[in-house]
């Protein structure tokens, strides 16, 4: 029995031609992505009056931050928990940047003076009332 014939296979003359796809037209295109609504929100600025009479745009995400800590300084609960999370944040933050502080300190002395040997170990003090 032929393979070009049997159960489950087309007609030979509705089958696909060599080199010819299925799917001539494609998958059709996907939209294109917008910037969710809160993104774009984010980025208007929003005109600030300070106390000394001054005028200062903010972002909205500032304005939402002062009003989150104006808010947790009256006492507010839900705004204290906010602050607190903000202030975890930047000091992880600032740890991973910390700068690596050397363990061994080379200090320049003089091998042959025996009291800078003991200043430098701490068995002695330097004497300062002859300065």
């Amino acid at each position: 029995m032929s393979r070009d014939v049997g159960p489950g296979r087309p007609p030979k003359g509705s089958r696909f031609r060599k080199g010819e796809s299925g799917n001539p037209k494609g998958c059709p295109r996907k939209p294109k992505q917008r910037a969710p609504l809160f993104e774009i929100l984010f980025d208007r600025r929003i005109p600030l009056m300070q106390q000394n009479g001054q005028q200062r745009d903010l972002t909205v995400e500032e304005a939402l931050q002062l009003r989150t800590y104006r808010d947790a300084v009256a006492g507010k609960r839900s705004a204290i928990r906010d602050v607190l999370k903000w202030i975890m944040e930047r000091e992880k933050w600032f740890a991973k940047r910390a700068p690596i502080k050397p363990i061994v300190q080379v200090i320049e002395h003089d091998p042959d003076n025996a009291n800078e040997a003991l200043l430098l170990l701490g068995i002695a003090e330097r004497d300062t009332r002859y300065d």
